[in-house]
C-alpha cells in the first residue's frame, strides 16, 4: 500500500505539473523550473522505493519471516487479553455460572444480522444491556466462530412472571403485568447484536486462537509427504512454546460475568487447556 501510493502521488504530481508547461505556440513560453527539479528528486525516491519493495517481498515471503510476524501478533493479543497474572481460582466462577445456566427453563435466540466470522466481542455493552434488562444473557458465538445470519448469536433467558391475580379481578387484562416466558423486545435484541462484530475473515486482534491456528497449519504442511519440511515445522513448534509459556501464568477470563452479585453475561472464550490442545495435538499426530 505504501508503495502504491507513492507511485500514485508521484504520478498524480507530474500531471500536474505538465499542465502548467506551456510552449512558444501557446503565447508565453513558460517551464516552472522548480517543480521539474521536484518531479526529478520524486522519480529517484520512486525507484528507491521500488528497490525496497523488491527487498521487502522477497523477505516477507520466507516461512521464517511468517512465522515470526505471526507470532508477535499473537503475543500481543495474548498480553491485551489476558493482562493479569494467575490469582484466585476460577472455580467458583465456572460453579456460578453452571447453576446459573442450569437454574433457566428456557433460552430465547438473539440471531446474528450477518454471515462471517466473529471478529471482536464486546463484553461490556452485553453485560450493560443485560443489567438494564434484569435478564441473563449467554453467548452463543464467540471470538473467531463462525456465525451464520438468522442463527444465535447470544441466548437470553425467559422472563419469569410473578403470578398473582391482576388489579381488577380475574378478568382484567393484566397489561402491565409480566408475561411468563416473554420474548426480549425489539431494543433488547438490537442492542445485544450490536455487541457483536462479524466481518469476512478471523482477526488475531481479540482471537489469540487465530495466531496458534495459523502455526499449527504452517507446521501441519510442512510435515505434509509432499513438502516434507521439518525444519519450517521445528520452528513452528519453537514460536507455539514461546506462545504457551507467555500464557501459563496468564489468568483467563471465567465465563460468569457478575454485576451486584449476580450473575449476568455467561461468556464464551477459549480456556489453556483448549489453546494447549490446539497447539499441540494435531502436530504430534502428524509428527508420528
Amino acid at each position: 500500500q505504501l508503495v502504491l501510493g507513492t507511485f500514485v502521488g508521484i504520478f498524480a504530481y507530474c500531471l500536474v505539473v505538465l499542465r502548467t508547461i506551456r510552449s512558444a505556440e501557446e503565447g508565453l513560453r513558460f517551464v516552472p523550473s522548480l517543480a521539474v527539479v521536484l518531479g526529478i528528486a520524486l522519480a529517484i525516491v520512486g525507484i528507491g522505493v521500488l528497490i525496497y519493495f523488491v527487498h521487502h517481498i522477497a523477505s516477507t515471503l520466507q516461512a521464517s519471516d511468517l512465522m515470526a510476524r505471526v507470532a508477535r501478533e499473537t503475543a500481543a493479543a495474548i498480553d491485551a487479553l489476558f493482562p493479569e497474572t494467575l490469582g484466585a481460582s476460577a472455580d467458583a466462577a465456572a460453579t456460578a455460572a453452571a447453576r446459573a445456566a442450569a437454574a433457566v427453563t428456557r433460552w430465547h435466540p438473539v440471531p446474528a444480522r450477518a454471515t462471517g466470522y466473529v471478529q471482536g466481542v464486546d463484553e461490556d455493552a452485553l453485560l450493560e444491556a443485560a443489567c438494564a434488562s434484569g435478564r441473563l444473557v449467554r453467548m452463543a458465538r464467540g471470538v473467531g466462530e463462525f456465525a451464520i445470519e438468522g442463527q444465535p448469536l447470544a441466548e437470553v433467558a425467559a422472563e419469569e412472571g410473578r403470578g398473582g391475580t391482576p388489579p381488577g379481578g380475574p378478568g382484567a387484562a393484566a397489561l402491565d403485568a409480566p408475561r411468563p416466558d416473554a420474548p426480549p423486545d425489539d431494543a433488547l435484541v438490537r442492542r445485544l447484536q450490536g455487541a457483536w462484530q462479524v466481518g469476512e475473515y478471523r482477526t488475531v486482534e481479540q482471537d489469540a486462537a487465530f495466531g496458534v491456528r495459523q502455526l499449527v497449519d504452517v507446521a501441519l504442511k510442512a510435515l505434509s509427504p509432499g513438502i516434507n519440511d521439518t525444519t519450517t515445522a521445528v520452528g513452528c513448534v519453537d514460536y507455539l512454546g514461546a506462545l504457551l509459556v507467555r500464557l501459563a501464568p496468564r489468568r483467563i477470563g471465567s465465563p460468569a460475568r457478575v454485576h451486584a452479585g449476580a450473575v449476568r453475561v455467561l461468556a464464551r472464550g477459549p480456556s489453556f487447556d483448549s489453546l494447549l490442545r490446539l497447539a499441540c495435538d494435531e502436530i504430534r499426530r502428524s509428527a508420528e
